[in-house]
C-alpha cells in the first residue's frame, strides 16, 4: 500500500492519460499499416505475407473507419483530461486515419467501392463520419466538462456549508456555555429528547456560596447628559464585572462557578463542578471555602486597581455561606441556571447585612476556617427569617498561601494540613516545566497571590 494520490498530481495524471490513448492507437495504425493491398509499411507487409495471415487482407476497409472511431470512444468516454487536449487528440487521430485512407490504402477503398458499386465514396463518408464524431464528441466532452465543473461547485459549496454549520454549531455551544455552566451545558447538548421542558435539577450537600456588591455604586450612578445618561456609569460596572470574570480563568479558581449577577451585585459558588465537588470530610470544606475566600480577595485586589485609575471609592461588602443547596435551570426559552436553598438565603443575608469593605461570614465558616483566617466577632444580628445569628468578619490569612500553589488537585487532599492549602509538591514539579509561560508570570507578580492573601 501507499498513500501517493495520484489525482494530486496533474501532470502525471495526463501522462497516463495520453498513455492510454496512444498504446491503443499506434496499436490500431500498426494493424492498418500492415493489412496486405495497401501501400504501408513493406517489412509489416512481408511479415504478414511470411506467416500468411488471413486477418490482414483487409477485405473490408470500413475496418479502418470502425478502428478510428473506436479509439474516439476510448478518448471520450473513459479519460478525464482538459477538453481542450481531448479535441487536439481526437483532431490527430482523424488525421491519421483520413492519411491513411487518402494515401497509403487508396487502393483498397477503390477495390471495395467497385466491388460494392457505392453511389458515395467509402472514404469519402469515412472522412464525413469522422467529421461528425469529432464534433459530436466534442459537444459530449463540452456537457461532460460543464457537469463536473458543476458538480465540483455544488460538493464546493456543500463543503462550506457543512463547514459554516459546524462552526454555527460550536458558536452555539460557547454560547450555551456563556449561558449555562460547562458541565450543565453537555448535558442538554447531549440530551436526545426535543422536550425543551424537561427539568434539570441537581443537589450538592456541601456548597459555598458568596454575594459580593458595590452598595455605593448606587450613588455613582447618575444620569446626566454628561455620561450619556448613564451609559458611561454601566460602562464601568461592566469594566469591573469583566474583570471580576477574569478570574474565573486561572487555573486556581477553576472551582469557583459563577453564577449570576444581579444589579452590581455578584454571585458564585464552589462545589457545584463535577469535577469540583465538595466531599464529606473537613479538609475539603476548608479547601473550597478557602478558595471562596482566596477569589474574594482577588476582586478586592481588583476593585482596588480599578479605584486607583478612575479615581473612585467602590468597596465590596461580601456574605459567605456554606451548606446544602439544589442547582438547576429554569425556563425553556433563555434559560437560568439557578442555585435554592436555605444555604443561599443566608449567604444573601449575610451579603445585606454586612459592612461595606468587609466579608461578613456565619459561624459555620468560621468553625471551618478559624484556623486558616483571622476573624472578628461582629455579635448578634438580626437576619430577616432567622432572627438573630452570631456572625463574624474574616480578616486576613494567620499564614500567607504558597504562591507556588497555583493549581489546586481534581480532588481534596486527604490529608490535614497547617495552612488549610493542599499538597503543591505536584505543582512545583509542573512548574518546572512551565514556568517561561507569561500567564503564570503574571501570576508570581501578582500582588494578592504573593503577600496580601
Amino acid at each position: 500500500c501507499t498513500t501517493f494520490d495520484v489525482r494530486k498530481s496533474p501532470k502525471l495524471r495526463v501522462f497516463i492519460a495520453i498513455t492510454a490513448v496512444l498504446l491503443p492507437y499506434l496499436m490500431v495504425q500498426i494493424n492498418i499499416l500492415s493489412c496486405s493491398g495497401g501501400h504501408g509499411m513493406s517489412f509489416l507487409e512481408s511479415l504478414s505475407l511470411m506467416n500468411i495471415d488471413e486477418h490482414l487482407t483487409c477485405s473490408d476497409p470500413n475496418y479502418i473507419i470502425i478502428s478510428g472511431i473506436l479509439c474516439f470512444f476510448i478518448l471520450a468516454l473513459f479519460i478525464k483530461i482538459n477538453p481542450l487536449l481531448k479535441i487536439i487528440f481526437m483532431f490527430v487521430i482523424s488525421m491519421g486515419h483520413v492519411l491513411v485512407m487518402e494515401l497509403t490504402h487508396k487502393s483498397l477503398f477503390a477495390k471495395f467501392d467497385s466491388t460494392v458499386h457505392s453511389f458515395i465514396p467509402t472514404d469519402v463518408y469515412g472522412i464525413l463520419a469522422f467529421v461528425m464524431f469529432l464534433l459530436g464528441f466534442s459537444l459530449q466532452n463540452r456537457e461532460q466538462e460543464w457537469t463536473l465543473r458543476l458538480d465540483y461547485l455544488w460538493k464546493s459549496q456543500a463543503a462550506e456549508e457543512k463547514a459554516g454549520m459546524q462552526e454555527l454549531q460550536r458558536q452555539n455551544s460557547r454560547i450555551l456555555c456563556n449561558l449555562l455552566p460547562e458541565h450543565v451545558a453537555n448535558h442538554f447538548l447531549n440530551l436526545q429528547s426535543t422536550n425543551h421542558m424537561e427539568l434539570y435539577s441537581q443537589q450538592y450537600n456541601k456548597v459555598a456560596v458568596f454575594f459580593a456588591s458595590i452598595p455605593n455604586f448606587s450613588d455613582f450612578y447618575v444620569e446626566l447628559a454628561a455620561n450619556n445618561q448613564g451609559v458611561e456609569c454601566l460602562r464601568v460596572l461592566n469594566e469591573i464585572i469583566a474583570d471580576f470574570d477574569e478570574l474565573l480563568d486561572m487555573p486556581y479558581f477553576y472551582g469557583v462557578e459563577k453564577i449570576k449577577t444581579i444589579g452590581s451585585c455578584y454571585m458564585a459558588a464552589t462545589g457545584l463542578k463535577p469535577t469540583h465537588l465538595v466531599k464529606g470530610w473537613e479538609d475539603s470544606v476548608a479547601f473550597y471555602l478557602t478558595m471562596v475566600v482566596d477569589f474574594v480577595m482577588a476582586m478586592k485586589e481588583k476593585l482596588r486597581n480599578i479605584n486607583e485609575n478612575s479615581y473612585n471609592n467602590f468597596e465590596l461588602r461580601v456574605g459567605i455561606n456554606v451548606g446544602p443547596v439544589v442547582a438547576g435551570v429554569i425556563g425553556a426559552r433563555k434559560p437560568q441556571y439557578d442555585i435554592w436553598g436555605n444555604t443561599v438565603n443566608v449567604a444573601s443575608r449575610m451579603e445585606s447585612t454586612g459592612v461595606p469593605g468587609k466579608i461578613q461570614v456565619t459561624e459555620e465558616v468560621y468553625s471551618i476556617l478559624k484556623n486558616v483566617f483571622t476573624f472578628e466577632c461582629r455579635g448578634k444580628v438580626q437576619v430577616k427569617g432567622k432572627g438573630d445569628m452570631i456572625t463574624y468578619f474574616l480578616k486576613d490569612r494567620i499564614a500567607p498561601r504558597d504562591p507556588n500553589c497555583i493549581l489546586p488537585p481534581d480532588t481534596p487532599p486527604n490529608s490535614p494540613h497547617a495552612s488549610g492549602t493542599p499538597d503543591c509538591r505536584f505543582v512545583k514539579m509542573l512548574l518546572i516545566t512551565v514556568c517561561n509561560s507569561r500567564y503564570l508570570r503574571s501570576v508570581f507578580f501578582n500582588p494578592w497571590t504573593a503577600e496580601k492573601v
